[in-house]
Order: C-alpha cells, then sequence, then structure tokens
C-alpha cells in the first residue's frame, strides 16, 4: 500500500503555530501516521521537548541495540505477538526505541517508533490517533460536515466556516458526552460497543428532539479528570 507523504517543511508552520499558543511546561505527545516518518520532524520534536509515538514503513532501515541492521518488516512478529526493541538508531543518527505487534483485531501488524521506552501501553498510546483524532478527521469529511464538498478555496472564508463548525461541534461534543455519561447513548446508537463518534451522538440527539419537540438534556460542566477520560474512548 502507498502511503502519501508530506514534506516536514510544508506542514512545519503549523506546528510552530501550536508552540505558540499552548501553555507553558505543557506535556505534548505527538501521534503520527507513516507519512511522518521525518527525521527533520523527530529532531525538531526533540528540541522542543515533545514525546512522539510515530507508525514506521515496512521498508524502513532499523540498527538494532547488538549493531545488526535489518529493515521493520523483518522485525514483525508471530501472530499474537508483540516484541519490544530498546535503543535503536533509524535515519542515519536518531536514537529511540522499537513496538512491533501483530495482533488478529488489527488489520495489519503495527510498528512504532516512540522516544519513550517501549511497553504495551506503547501501542495504546498510539491507538489513540485510531479513537480520537481520525473519527474527528473523517467527522469534518464524509461522516458530517462535508467539508470537502464546499470546494471552499479562499482562506477567510475557510476560516469562517471552521469557526461556525467549531461551534456547533462543541455543543454537539458534549451532549454526546452527556448521552454516554447518562446511560442514554443506547436510545441513539444500537451497536454493541460505541459505533457513532461522540459528535454523531449530539447531532442525532438534537434531531430527535427537534423532531419530538422535546428539551434536550441540560449541558453540565465535565471536570477536567471526566473531560481527559473522554477523550481517550475508542469508537
Amino acid at each position: 500500500m502507498a502511503v502519501r507523504s508530506v514534506g516536514f517543511e510544508q506542514y512545519r508552520p503549523l506546528l510552530e503555530t501550536v508552540v505558540a499558543v499552548l501553555p507553558e511546561n505543557c506535556a505534548v505527545t505527538l501521534l503520527a501516521d507513516r507519512g511522518f516518518e521525518h527525521g527533520a520532524l523527530i529532531r525538531w520534536l526533540s528540541h522542543q521537548g515533545w514525546s512522539w509515538c510515530i507508525r514506521a514503513k515496512s521498508d524502513l532501515q532499523v540498527t538494532l541495540a547488538t549493531g545488526k541492521q535489518q529493515a521493520v518488516a523483518q522485525l514483525l512478529p508471530e501472530p499474537r505477538q508483540a516484541n519490544l526493541f530498546h535503543q535503536v538508531r533509524i535515519l542515519e543518527d536518531i536514537s529511540c526505541h522499537l513496538a512491533t505487534a501483530n495482533l488478529p483485531t488489527a488489520d495489519e501488524p503495527w510498528a512504532v517508533l516512540t522516544d519513550s521506552p517501549p511497553t504495551l501501553q506503547t501501542f495504546a498510546c498510539y491507538g489513540r490517533r485510531n479513537g480520537c483524532i481520525e473519527p474527528h478527521f473523517k467527522d469534518y469529511k464524509s461522516a458530517v460536515f462535508e467539508l470537502v464538498r464546499s470546494h471552499l478555496r479562499d482562506a477567510q472564508a475557510l476560516t469562517c466556516v471552521l469557526m461556525l463548525l467549531a461551534t456547533a461541534q462543541l455543543f454537539a461534543l458534549h451532549l454526546g458526552f452527556l448521552l454516554t455519561q447518562l446511560g442514554r447513548r443506547y436510545q441513539i446508537d444500537w451497536h454493541g460497543e460505541r459505533g457513532l463518534s461522540f459528535l454523531q451522538l449530539g447531532l442525532r440527539q438534537q434531531s430527535a428532539s427537534l423532531l419530538s419537540r422535546s428539551v434536550a438534556p441540560p449541558l453540565a460542566p465535565f471536570t477536567s479528570r471526566q473531560s481527559a477520560t473522554s477523550l481517550c474512548l475508542s469508537p
């Protein structure tokens, strides 16, 4: 499978904007797919003091602690197994760690590069991409807002649209969190496990309330602990 890659210099301004708006002493972990396996990115992350988990391409050459060099594809384990490689070197001069796993619940084996000593939690950390970030992108595209079909190219127009969508998203997400917390998710989502994102749950609840002319659950503030837990849930 071909993986399209965007050059580091193309998205570096976005990362530097993030640095400018983050609170001081904020702990950051960057999660990235195989298209972001860039030496320049990893060096930049190290300079910023950010942690990172980046999925590795199968043809990436890895120098093990023993000095032996192998491709990632050669380091993948047998089914239902995981391998943890400490102190490896990639892209000539970058020291890091590698965790590989081959589980039947995944479509294909995983190989994750990280700056932190690898454990089985390394896969859970990287897996937050699939449980939080990827559904978020899907909601903005095909699942809910169909942003791509707007064909907008003007920066100011896109900014206005995204601000409006962010407001709607904030309300719907909050409503989706509340439904789940109150044990009422099954009234909207009939999957055995959560099949709809929190945004989709909230929007469907709002539509149901409008159709039935009923009152939606009152919004209430979440504690920081509740909010953090919700953001890590898998769909």
